[in-house]
């Protein structure tokens, strides 16, 4: 790969990539275009709402819910795809997160859950 756009494009959910190809026998020409689509090899990923994820110090970390409490844990980021972010390391999968105003927050704030409404 010779260049891979950091951002995505939030509409149609894609990503700019320049490649450098061989072309030896010159069957590439000047202005052809290719469309292609890349399944990453990925086995499975945690992914959360860019929203929830918030930055104190230069470290990246999201808020837990915690038996009534918001409990600040650090976090490794991947990709951005869109609104949701890739967790790399620092959750395991099954803690609960706090989604909405986890910028407000301080560790160990008192905080109230709530169960989404289910679809109707």
């Amino acid at each position: 790969m010779t260049n891979i756009s950091p951002v995505a494009n939030a509409v149609n959910r894609t990503i700019d990539v320049e490649l450098s190809i061989p072309n030896a026998s010159h069957r590439l020409k000047p202005g052809m275009y290719a469309e292609v689509e890349w399944i990453e090899s990925r086995r499975s990923s945690l992914v959360v709402p860019l929203t929830s994820v918030v930055e104190r110090a230069g470290q990246k970390y999201v808020f837990l819910a915690d038996s009534g409490l918001a409990r600040l844990s650090a976090v490794t980021l991947g990709a951005v795809v869109g609104d949701s972010v890739e967790i790399l390391s620092g959750l395991k999968g099954d803690e609960n997160i706090v989604t909405t105003g986890a910028g407000q927050l301080n560790d160990k704030d008192k905080i109230k859950t709530i169960k989404p409404k289910a679809a109707r």
